[in-house]
C-alpha cells in the first residue's frame, strides 16, 4: 500500500495551540517524507476556544501549514471534529480523512508505516500506536468497547479486591497482545487520538461523530458503527505517534464546573443508543452509588505494594528473576487504565524522555510475567518534579528516532 492520493486532517484545539502547532508541523513533515505532494495534504484546525486563542497562535498554526476555523462557541469535541470535516477539501474516492487530537506528534517514518498494509478488504478505520514519549518506551493503554457487563464489573471492582484483581489481569492480557503486535491487528475499537479512514466510508457510517457526545465516547460510538456496518477497526503497531494525553480538554463553561458532567452525558447517550434506556439508567445509577462510597470503603490495593516515597527521578525496579515482563504504570492501585512497557531482564527504570512527561503525583507500578501473568512485584512512588509543559520540536523527534 502507498500513501492515499490526498489526505484531509482535522484537529480540534481547545487551549492547546502550541501542541496543535507541533501536530501540524510533524504531520506535514511526515507526509512530505513519505512522498506526498504538499497540495494533496489539507489540515484544518478548529479553534474550540473562541476568544481565548490569540491571533498570534492562529498565525503560527497557519505558518505550520493549517487552515484555522474559529468556532462560534465551544462546540465540544464531536461537533468540533464534524465542523472541521465540513471544511475538508479532500473527500472524493481515493482520498483519506484523519481525525487527530491536538496533542499528538508524528514521529519520523510514522506515516509511511501507517499506510504499509496489508489490511483486511473491509478496512473501516485505521489507527497507529501511541506513546507517552518520543522514544516510544511507554505505550498508552489500548481501548476496548464497553458493554453493560464490563461496566458492571468495573463498578464492582471499585469495592471488591478479588473482582478488581481479576479485572486487572484480563486487561493486562489484552494489553500485552496489543503492545506485542508487530503487524496490523483487528480490534473492537481504537483510540480516538488519531484515526484514519477512507473518505468514501463516511457515507456507509452515516457521518463521522455523533454530536450528542460533548466529550468521551464519540470514538467508542464510531467503532460500534464501523463494526455494525461490516467494516473493521485496524491497529497498525508499526506506525508510532506521541500522544501527550491530558494536555487538552474541555467542552464549555456549562460543563467545566463539574468535570464528570461531560462524561455522564456521553455515558448515558452511548448506552441509550446501543443498549437501551433501561440499561443506561442502570449504569448511571450504579456509577452514582460508586461515587458516593467513602474513600475507606473503596477497594484497597490489589497487590502488596512497596512504597518508594518521594522521588525526583525514575526509580529502578528490581524483579524477582530474569524474565519477560509486562510493566504497567497507573494512577490507582487497581490498574484500571495503565500505560505499559515490555521488558526483559531483572530490573527496569523508566527513561528520562518518558519521565519528564509524567505529571507530579502518586503512581503505581506492577510487573507481570508475560508467560504466566503472575505478579512479580508492585511499587508506588510520588513524583515530585514537574511535568514538561512545552510541546516537542521537530529537531527532538528527529534526534530520538534511533530509540525505536
Amino acid at each position: 500500500m502507498t500513501l492515499p492520493r490526498r489526505l484531509s486532517a482535522s484537529i480540534v484545539d481547545y487551549r492547546a495551540a502550541r501542541f496543535a502547532r507541533h501536530a501540524v508541523q510533524s504531520l506535514v513533515r511526515e507526509w512530505l517524507a513519505a512522498g506526498g505532494a504538499r497540495d494533496a495534504l489539507d489540515v484544518v484546525v478548529v479553534d474550540n476556544a473562541p476568544g481565548v486563542t490569540t491571533r498570534a497562535e492562529h498565525a503560527a498554526l497557519e505558518a505550520a501549514g493549517a487552515r484555522v476555523v474559529v468556532a462560534s462557541e465551544n462546540l465540544g469535541y464531536a461537533r468540533g471534529a464534524n465542523l472541521a470535516l465540513e471544511h475538508a477539501r479532500h473527500r472524493a474516492a481515493g482520498d483519506w480523512l484523519a481525525v487527530l487530537n491536538p496533542d499528538v506528534g508524528f514521529l519520523p517514518g510514522s506515516l509511511a508505516a501507517l499506510f504499509r498494509g496489508p489490511w483486511p478488504e473491509n478496512l473501516g478505520v485505521l489507527a497507529p500506536a501511541t506513546y507517552v514519549d518520543p522514544t516510544c518506551e511507554l505505550a498508552l493503554p489500548p481501548h476496548r468497547t464497553p458493554s453493560v457487563a464490563s461496566l458492571r464489573a468495573e463498578l464492582v471492582a471499585e469495592h471488591d479486591v478479588g473482582a478488581a484483581r481479576r479485572l486487572a489481569r484480563r486487561r493486562a492480557v489484552r494489553a500485552e497482545r496489543v503492545w506485542a503486535a508487530t503487524a496490523p491487528l483487528e480490534l473492537s475499537m481504537l483510540s480516538g487520538a488519531a484515526l484514519f479512514l477512507p473518505a468514501t466510508n463516511l457515507a456507509r457510517l452515516k457521518g463521522l461523530f455523533d454530536p450528542r457526545y460533548p466529550l468521551y465516547y464519540e470514538d467508542t460510538d464510531l467503532a460500534r458503527r464501523v463494526r455494525a456496518s461490516g467494516l473493521a477497526c485496524v491497529f497498525e503497531p508499526r506506525a508510532r505517534l506521541v500522544h501527550h494525553w491530558a494536555r487538552s480538554s474541555g467542552v464549555g463553561a456549562e460543563f467545566e464546573a463539574d468535570p464528570r458532567a461531560r462524561f455522564r452525558i456521553s455515558l448515558r447517550a452511548y448506552f441509550e443508543r446501543w443498549h437501551g434506556a433501561e440499561a443506561a439508567r442502570e449504569i448511571e445509577l450504579a456509577a452514582e452509588r460508586a461515587e458516593r462510597l467513602p474513600s475507606a470503603g473503596r477497594c484497597p490495593p490489589i497487590h502488596p505494594v512497596q512504597a518508594l516515597g518521594e522521588v525526583a527521578g525514575a526509580p529502578e525496579l528490581v524483579f524477582p528473576r530474569a524474565a519477560r515482563w509486562l510493566v504497567e504504570l497507573a494512577l490507582t492501585p487497581h490498574f484500571p487504565l495503565a500505560a505499559g512497557v515490555l521488558v526483559d531482564g531483572r530490573s527496569w527504570r523508566l527513561g528520562p524522555r518518558a519521565w519528564e512527561w509524567l505529571f507530579p503525583g502518586r503512581y503505581f507500578v506492577r510487573a507481570l510475567d508475560r508467560d504466566s501473568f503472575e505478579v512479580g512485584g508492585a511499587w508506588s512512588f510520588d513524583k515530585t518534579t514537574p511535568a514538561r509543559q512545552d510541546p516537542l520540536t521537530l529537531d527532538e523527534t528527529a534526534r530520538d528516532r534511533g530509540g525505536w
